[in-house]
């Protein structure tokens, strides 16, 4: 499984609300270099419900063909591969703690069948 970690200079910067299948490519090889053969939804997360309206939509990528990323200006990212069995190890013993990936590690590991 590829990761990224986004680290922004400007953390006011409206979010792009990515709508469209091709946004949702593009994004992908700006921050990551890849381009997947097929793109799966795995579903929405409520971020913090009760504080805000903001959902984050999970995707698994499949196929992946690497590239060069193109990150926005005041972005630095760090790209790492990662196997999904290690990332599943670390979400199990508390390493990872991000809501967010831990639901898209375990969606991930439930779609593939692992």
């Amino acid at each position: 499984m590829a990761t990224v970690e986004k680290i922004r200079k400007d953390i006011e910067r409206t979010k792009e609300k990515i709508s469209t299948q091709q946004k949702r490519l593009r994004e992908l090889e700006e921050e990551t270099g890849y381009t997947p053969a097929t793109l799966t939804y795995m579903g929405a997360l409520l971020s913090s419900p009760g504080f805000t309206d903001e959902v984050l939509h999970m995707y698994l990528a499949r196929g992946l063909k690497p590239g060069e990323c193109h990150p926005d200006e005041d972005e630095f990212l760090e790209r790492d591969r990662v196997p999904l069995g290690e990332l599943v190890k670390e979400v199990m013993d508390g390493t990872i703690q991000d809501a967010k990936t831990v639901a898209a590690v375990l969606k991930a590991k439930v779609l593939l069948d692992l």
